[in-house]
């Protein structure tokens, strides 16, 4: 496998030495502050090196001090390791084999042995292979602290859900077929601190819909911290210093591999297979809040696996089949939504005020000034517009000005005319004034400017400045 064309990896490139801790960053939530990615890469463009790293793993990896640390397994699940490189010219410096298993246990194949992401501290790597066994290494001597392999469970599919730093803790998920709790190690010994079972009747329920692969995050609300922490059936709110269950709220749904996300005072969650959810929570709760906390709930086009991305009050995620959505995060409000294609797996990265969707082969789609619906250049754009159009032009007196453009209704405005129909809430005149302003101040001529329209979606993006217009680049 090559791992430079990864999201990760990506941002990372563009960070140079700063830390990427955790599977979704800095912040725990996507988003790659300072990172300068770039919008198209292939073989020979854009790429600074590139390192064939043996067998398979679909962790993210995790940086601190310039290397990048990353979990691997061979595709029969014998052999669980970790691979250090160094991000500035990709060579690797530690090779190591963490785990060996006899009998591995089966795994989808969507997923990997070495799906858990590591976590990563000034020098500390967590690393974690889900029932199969979890260690920290020291980073400056490559050399194994500690090892625990007591802490089993029954996947059915392979593992998922990552671990994550608290204080001198490491926290994670044991959500299995056959056993289900969350624990907190001491980072320095391995040892157990704290373990809380789930408090979820699970009477009747098959094993297979007992397990769950989500990884939880830390909030502050009102000063009371909080593990947000999904399993199946429930979402509950522990306290992470001794695993005291807070508040949790209660669906039908297993499997989860989203995490969850959070701005001040809400909670967004995904209730997993197999008719995903996205619940949006109150944290202010205490006990079973299923009835008078979730301030929202949403159906169309959630993902089974992508985590959603949060940015400006507006939430952003991406189905399994490749359909993005954009949501007022305080009311749950469709703004949009956009068919990109693809399959989908992966959580999106916002980078540089874009937003960067990875499918399962490695197709990226890249949303620029994401505030409403992506624009695509298509060919009924090009088709004849209606009189309606001539005629608002022609009340304006425009008609003339902008005639050196285009035979007939001149190209640019076409394109401003499928905006609006497309778009039709953006109204008649904020789309037609902008482009006559930029008309008057100089457009090149028809056939250049058609050509262009008619070509590449970024040569469409040079004229379409009207800054509510998003471009997709596919």
């Amino acid at each position: 496998m090559y791992s430079l064309l990864g999201p990760t990896l990506l941002a990372l490139a563009s960070l140079g030495g700063d830390s990427w801790p955790d599977f979704r960053g800095p912040r725990a939530d996507g988003h790659a502050p300072g990172a300068d990615l770039p919008l198209e890469w292939n073989e020979e463009l854009n790429v600074t090196w590139k390192t064939a790293i043996h067998g398979r793993g679909w962790s993210t990896p995790v940086v601190q001090d310039g290397l990048a640390w990353m979990t691997t397994a061979d595709d029969q699940g014998h052999a669980l390791g970790v691979v250090c490189v160094d991000i500035e010219r990709g060579a690797v410096r530690h090779d190591l084999r963490l785990f060996e298993v006899e009998t591995p246990q089966e795994r989808k194949a969507l997923n990997s042995y070495a799906s858990p992401s590591p976590v990563i501290e000034a020098g500390r790597a967590y690393v974690h292979f889900g029932a199969e066994g979890t260690a920290c290494i020291d980073t400056q001597t490559a050399k194994v602290v500690w090892r625990r392999r007591d802490l089993r469970c029954e996947h059915l599919v392979g593992p998922g859900s990552s671990p994550i730093l608290y204080g001198e803790r490491l926290i994670f998920h044991v959500d299995g077929a056959d056993v289900q709790y969350v624990i907190a190690l001491d980072k320095r010994s391995g040892e157990t601190v704290w373990r809380t079972e789930r408090s979820v009747d699970f009477e009747g329920v098959a094993p297979d819909l007992r397990k769950a692969f989500s990884t939880p995050i830390l909030i502050n609300h009102g000063g009371r911290e909080q593990l947000i922490s999904t399993g199946a059936n429930a979402s509950m709110a522990y306290d992470p210093r001794d695993g005291r269950e807070l508040w949790k709220v209660v669906f039908s749904g297993f499997s989860q591999s989203s995490r969850p996300i959070a701005v001040e005072g809400m909670v967004f969650l995904n209730t997993g297979f197999m008719k995903p959810e996205l619940w949006a929570v109150k944290t202010d709760g205490t006990g079973d809040v299923t009835s008078s906390h979730v301030a929202w709930k949403r159906r169309r086009a959630v993902p089974t696996m992508a985590s959603p991305l949060l940015t400006d009050g507006r939430l952003f995620f991406v189905s399994d089949g490749g359909v993005v959505s954009c949501l007022a995060a305080d009311s749950g409000e469709e703004l949009w939504r956009e068919r990109i294609g693809g399959e989908h797996s992966a959580s999106p990265l916002l980078a540089a005020g874009r937003l960067y969707f990875f499918d399962r082969t490695g197709q990226t789609t890249v949303i620029d000034n994401y505030a409403v619906a992506p624009l695509k250049a298509t060919p009924d754009m090009f088709t004849p517009v209606s009189d309606t159009w001539t005629d608002y032009l022609e009340v304006e007196g425009q008609k003339n000005r902008l005639g050196h453009l285009s035979v007939g209704v001149p190209g640019a405005l076409k394109a401003w005319c499928y905006v609006a129909e497309t778009y039709g809430r953006l109204g008649l005149r904020s789309v037609i004034q902008p482009a006559i302003g930029y008309a008057r101040e100089g457009f090149p001529a028809s056939d250049h400017l058609c050509q262009a329209i008619a070509n590449t979606q970024e040569d469409l993006a040079r004229f379409l400045r009207y800054p509510r217009v998003r471009l997709s680049v596919l």
